[in-house]
Formats: structure tokens, C-alpha cells, sequence
């Protein structure tokens, strides 16, 4: 099937770390998709351009690729607006990297 990659590899990892920081890497490996390769020419002169001058269906490849995700979070207790809520307030703070490692997909 054109565009799916036949191998897919998804690796993910929740780690609890000091200070109650939570980390969530997420690593994703894909195969290289078969594409089409086309001509763009009309040899059947029947209005399409989608010739693939000989080539068999499907024989064209894409890169594979590799996509590395790292996601930070972290709840701090803060003081409250008013004495007489008597509640107490979080914050939550988040910091993540979508594919760190610069990989073209």
C-alpha cells in the first residue's frame, strides 16, 4: 500500500524523578514508504499524467525516519490569592521538545 511504512517501531518511557517532576520520552522509527514515481508525462495521450515510464507500481522509496519527543511537567504549590480561600493553589509547568533531534520526516 502506497505511503505506509511497513515497519513501525514506538518506544515510550514515563519517568517519575526527584523534586515530583514527571518525564515522558516517546522515540517513533519508521521503515521508508513505497511511493509511485511518475513521468508526469502522457504516453497513452489519455489526459492523465500520471505515467510511470516503465516503472512497476509502488517502486519508488522514501527516507526512513526517526522522531524523538521528551515532555517535562511539574506542579508548585503557591500561596493563595486570599487568606480566607483555604485552599491550596498548584501550578502546573510543562516543557517539551517535539523531535529533538532535528530528523526531517
Amino acid at each position: 500500500m502506497t505511503g505506509t511504512a511497513p515497519d513501525n517501531v514506538s518506544a515510550v518511557a514515563n519517568l517519575r524523578l526527584p523534586k515530583p517532576v514527571s518525564l515522558a520520552v516517546t522515540d517513533a522509527w519508521h521503515s521508508s514508504t513505497p511511493v509511485n514515481v511518475t513521468s508526469g508525462l502522457d504516453t497513452d495521450s489519455d489526459g492523465l499524467f500520471t505515467d510511470r515510464a516503465g516503472r512497476p507500481r509502488n517502486s519508488g522509496r522514501d527516507p526512513s525516519y526517526n522522531s524523538l519527543d521528551v515532555f517535562a511537567h511539574r506542579r508548585v504549590a503557591v500561596r493563595a490569592i486570599s487568606p480566607e480561600a483555604g485552599r491550596k493553589m498548584v501550578v502546573d509547568l510543562g516543557v517539551q521538545g517535539i523531535n529533538i533531534l532535528g530528523n526531517k520526516n
